[in-house]
């Protein structure tokens, strides 16, 4: 069965037809029909087959309508052969519904550009999102210090009377200004500038 099982119909393209409004109106069912066919017992779309064979003109009489005579189908046949809403193909050995086939390829392009447009905006909003995701990681840790209270003043380091230690010590209460961001260190990578403003934030809250 094909994959292309129902198709839009505008009523008003097959009323106003020129050439189906030549064919009798036998000819017009039996193009109903064959159309049928063509849509659904085809591997090919748009082509009177039975799988992916020909369908002989007996078994096309007898898809038409039961108990059809081929002399009666092959009338019906050559009406609708000759105002062209049934061809040959170039080899003359298989029947087509021109509706179909060009129904078929405008389903294939609108969905090949359909693929093609959501790709690209899908690879936008990848780039868009790599770029803003270090953005946003700025943003969480200045937010985070603005609501976290900083001290008014820096109290220096006391040097303690044991200078033989050699080392600094804070008094009670002192703080230091909190580390810059990492976006000054040009040798971290992209998602090490991001995880370590997480890392900040985190310590932050």
């Amino acid at each position: 069965m094909s994959k292309l099982r129902w198709t839009k119909n505008w009523w008003g393209d097959e009323y106003n037809d020129p050439a189906l409004q030549q064919c009798s109106l036998a000819a017009q069912g039996a193009w109903r029909r064959l159309l049928c066919v063509a849509a659904l017992l085809s591997e090919r779309y748009g082509y009177l087959m039975i799988g992916d064979r020909p369908a002989t003109d007996r078994e096309l009489a007898g898809l038409v309508k039961r108990r059809l005579s081929v002399t009666r189908f092959r009338r019906l046949l050559a009406e609708l052969l000759r105002h062209k809403l049934i061809a040959r193909s170039d080899d003359k050995s298989v029947l087509f519904a021109p509706i179909l086939v060009t129904s078929l390829y405008r389903f294939e392009t609108q969905s090949r550009k359909g693929t093609k447009s959501w790709e690209a905006r899908k690879r936008r909003a990848s780039e868009e999102n790599g770029s803003n995701q270090y953005h946003d990681a700025v943003q969480t840790v200045v937010q985070t210090r603005s609501r976290k209270e900083l001290p008014q003043k820096v109290i220096p380091f006391c040097v303690p009377e044991d200078a033989s230690e050699k080392r600094a010590s804070r008094s009670d209460g002192a703080r230091a200004f909190p580390s810059r961001p990492p976006e000054a260190n040009p040798t971290l990578t992209e998602d090490e500038k991001i995880q370590r403003l997480h890392d900040m934030a985190k310590r932050l809250t």
